[in-house]
């Protein structure tokens, strides 16, 4: 058997093309000398002699910016990402549109005043203006407004108060539902109170028992010698009883 092998044709780099090229044109254009022989060509292909690592054919500056190239400490602040803002409260407008109609309000200091419990009277008093000077409104709730008033009678003299004005189509709702915490506070109190009744009854049976089993425990030699002494003490009685008697 025999091998086959082929060789590629010969490539010609394009400096070493456009050199025989000049030199073609310049022989044919003296054409008084002999004719040039055909410069020889080498059959194997040139190879070039390139290094392993090829540089980039990108510019320096386009790669230096590379997030491969950069560090923790140059990272760029991220000013622009910042969270909105929550929407604001409607309370606040209804404070300031409060104050702007009324007024500002001093704060109340919360240290050094006396906790003052409140008085939940209901029905409006015959006397009520006599008794309190009712003022501008400083709030509004569900039941009702509530009013700045200055008193003028009992222990509150010439302090100012906070007096709520109820309709009475809403009064007597929030009077069931005081009397029906006033009364469940009561209804707790009682079961309290009976809870610990109980207890102590409990106590007391629990004690009772531990004597009797102590009792059934004696035995019968002691049973015999408090029987003797029971007797002893009433002889002893039916004696003084009869010099009593003489």
């Amino acid at each position: 058997m025999g091998l086959c092998y082929g060789k590629s044709a010969a490539v010609q780099e394009p400096a070493v093309a456009e050199e025989n090229n000049k030199a073609d044109g310049a022989a044919a254009g003296r054409g008084d000398g002999p004719p040039a022989s055909p410069a020889k060509v080498s059959r194997t292909p040139k190879q070039l002699k390139l290094s392993f690592y090829l540089p980039s054919p990108l510019p320096p500056s386009s790669y230096k910016g590379s997030p491969a190239n950069s560090s923790v400490a140059s990272t760029p602040a991220r000013d622009g990402f910042k969270r909105p803002f929550l929407s604001p409260s409607p309370a606040k407008h209804i404070r300031a549109l409060l104050a702007r109609r009324h007024g500002s309000v001093k704060s109340i200091s919360e240290g050094g005043e006396p906790d003052l419990g409140l008085d939940k009277s209901f029905g409006y008093s015959r006397h009520f203006a006599a008794k309190y000077d009712l003022g501008r409104e400083v709030g509004r709730g569900h039941f009702g407004f509530t009013c700045a008033a200055k008193c003028k009678k009992g222990e509150l003299k010439g302090e100012d108060v906070a007096v709520k004005v109820i309709p009475k189509a809403k009064a007597a709702l929030e009077e069931i539902l005081y009397q029906f915490e006033e009364k469940l506070q009561a209804e707790r109190k009682e079961a309290a109170r009976k809870q610990e009744e109980l207890q102590a009854q409990l106590q007391a049976q629990h004690v009772a028992l531990e004597e009797n089993q102590s009792l059934l425990c004696q035995t019968p030699e002691e049973v015999k010698g408090m029987h003797t002494k029971f007797e002893e003490t009433n002889a002893l009685l039916r004696a003084v009883l009869k010099l009593q008697k003489d």
